[in-house]
């Protein structure tokens, strides 16, 4: 597939707002373009990919862009969640294989969705991914075309934006591999030359580049000219919907949604930990010793050691697994402040404080009321 990359237009001084994974969360966007108050005709919008995901809402997420994409200077990229399986995956079937187990571990995708609309049974849809896609066209051809029509990187004078990431090389010959799934992008331009003006990134959560914090702000390096926007929506406790607000070439700040359920503190917590937290898609650990309430464990792709809570492992012996990301923080709290929750582990409960999380206790904790 050759890359495609659209040229626009963008005024020096205007406001550009770029939304990293949305994931098919369609109130979430709805709140977060809010507080963004985006102005139509006067602010550039710009979605980063992975528009659509396991978020339930994909088609209704889908005809909302639609909507949107009439507007001036708004701007949709293809992400790896746009991505359906075309005419050619069924003369070869090691690629027709691929698709099957894609679209079998995203049983929520918008594949699905199209399909259920469409009357087709999954598991005739599974056997043959390409025929299923030309059996829906009548019924959903503008939806497909407004897909197939998606750039994978947009270039202006002051900007870039791609899904994933970019290799070096001219634009057009951008290996899309990269483009559509750069892993830990921003990680691996640390050692690189900065880009050539400010490229905006989703795709890989910005918390999974943290060591010492958990937070799922905008991961910035003013030196590499590189935001990475992508706040882990669906990925990773505590995920949220962020937009990065861009200005004359640099990054501002950020508007972010998160949707969690606000919980009062009602006893006080002095704040330590943050030397070190444990996130990405490897969440194996080994359990080092037994502590009050948890254990000391080794993360074994970062090499860190920190308490986890029991409620947060799962597994024994020498096949301990965390549930998900996890912090080492306890925040500082005092009595009456809300924050918000994000997942329970045994008597632990993970908070969030704007981006960031942390531990705190249950029964230190209550629901608001009204």
């Amino acid at each position: 597939m050759t890359c495609r990359v659209r040229q626009v237009q963008l005024e020096s001084g205007q406001r550009v707002l770029a939304i990293g994974g949305v994931r098919g969360r369609l109130a979430l966007l709805e709140v977060l373009l809010n507080r963004l108050q985006f102005h139509p005709g006067r602010d550039a919008l710009v979605f980063l990919g992975d528009l659509v995901g396991g978020g339930g809402q994909n088609l209704e997420t889908l005809h909302f862009a639609m909507d949107l994409a009439r507007l001036p200077c708004v701007f949709f990229l293809c992400g790896d969640e746009e991505l359906l399986p075309g005419p050619e995956t069924g003369a070869d079937e090691a690629v027709q294989e691929a698709w099957r187990q894609r679209l079998a571990a995203r049983q929520d995708g918008l594949f699905w969705q199209l399909c259920a609309k469409a009357g087709l049974a999954r598991k005739a849809a599974l056997a043959q991914p390409a025929a299923a896609l030309a059996a829906m066209r009548p019924k959903f051809a503008r939806e497909l075309d407004f897909l197939a029509a998606m750039p994978h990187i947009l270039e202006s004078r002051q900007y870039l934006f791609a899904h994933a990431g970019l290799g070096p090389g001219p634009l057009k010959d951008q290996d899309l591999q990269t483009v559509l799934a750069a892993r830990g992008f921003f990680t691996g331009m640390q050692r690189g030359p900065a880009m050539p003006k400010l490229l905006t990134v989703a795709h890989w959560p910005a918390g999974w580049y943290g060591r010492t914090t958990l937070c799922h702000a905008p991961h910035y390096s003013p030196a590499l000219k590189i935001v990475s926007a992508d706040g882990g929506l669906g990925l990773a406790p505590g995920g949220q919907l962020n937009g990065a607000i861009l200005r004359g070439g640099v990054y501002e700040g950020f508007a972010m949604a998160d949707g969690l359920p606000m919980v009062r503190v009602l006893r006080s917590q002095p704040g330590r930990g943050a030397a070190v937290c444990f996130t990405g898609p490897d969440l194996r650990v080994r359990a080092l010793r037994p502590e009050p309430g948890g254990r000391l464990c080794l993360h074994l792709a970062s090499g860190g050691q920190m308490f986890v809570p029991e409620g947060w492992l799962c597994g024994g012996g020498e096949a301990w697994q965390l549930r998900g990301d996890a912090p080492g923080w306890f925040p500082p709290l005092a009595v009456g402040q809300t924050v918000g929750l994000a997942a329970g582990a045994g008597r632990m409960a993970m908070v969030k404080l704007g981006s960031h999380l942390g531990w705190a206790e249950w029964d230190s904790l209550a629901m608001p009321r009204g």
